[in-house]
């Protein structure tokens, strides 16, 4: 399994669900940029779970940044932030356990049962964190290009609006629900990337 994307810029992830500590690696920031940390910590905010239809697991997502920035700078080196895992109940989980619409079952097989298989271990939406620190700086590079990136949910299990009884009806019953996410980039340049 791959945890690097990139060519320009090469985000690579670490870690698990239940992990003491994940982390995320970002390499090909130029130098001399300063980092929005208030950003970061609003975008994670954004992600925290806040009510009735998501994750119960409430983290602080305290982050640190551990290489590359020095006196408020990107130095040239990777830049390497870690995540601290607090909130995790490991004992909630064996083996044996396969949730429903979850990838334990694919999980188990792919790795052979060497999967860590606490919370969905790399499979889990924790690790969605490292992505937001990481999409958080990539979002300020962007505005200095004024490239700005709009999402909004355009709807969720075929309904536009008024979704949320649905959703109700769903978590009581177990289940989940399928969206769809609108995203519109507005100033990306004409012929920027590559064909595949």
């Amino acid at each position: 399994m791959a945890f690097s994307f990139g060519k320009n810029l090469i985000i690579t992830i670490f870690g698990e669900a239940h992990s003491e500590k994940m982390g995320v690696v970002i390499e090909g920031i130029p130098v001399g940029k300063t980092i929005n940390l208030e950003s970061i910590k609003e975008n994670l905010a954004l992600r925290r779970s806040k009510d009735f239809f998501e994750t119960k697991r409430v983290e602080c997502d305290e982050f640190e940044i551990v290489s590359g920035y020095f006196n408020n700078k990107t130095t040239g080196a990777p830049l390497a932030i870690l995540v601290s895992n607090a909130k995790q109940k490991s004992s909630d989980y064996n083996p044996d356990m396969i949730r429903p619409s979850h990838a334990d079952f694919a999980s188990k097989v792919k790795y052979d049962g060497f999967n860590d298989y606490r919370g969905g271990g790399i499979f889990s939406g924790r690790l969605t964190v490292l992505l937001v620190i990481a999409g958080s700086i990539c979002l300020e590079l962007l505005k200095e290009e004024n490239i700005t990136i709009d999402t909004e949910v355009s709807s969720i299990g075929g309904m536009v609006k008024g979704y949320e009884k649905l959703i109700e009806e769903a978590v009581s019953d177990n289940d989940s629900l399928g969206g769809i996410v609108k995203i519109i980039v507005n100033n990306l340049p004409v012929g920027l990337g590559e064909p595949l």
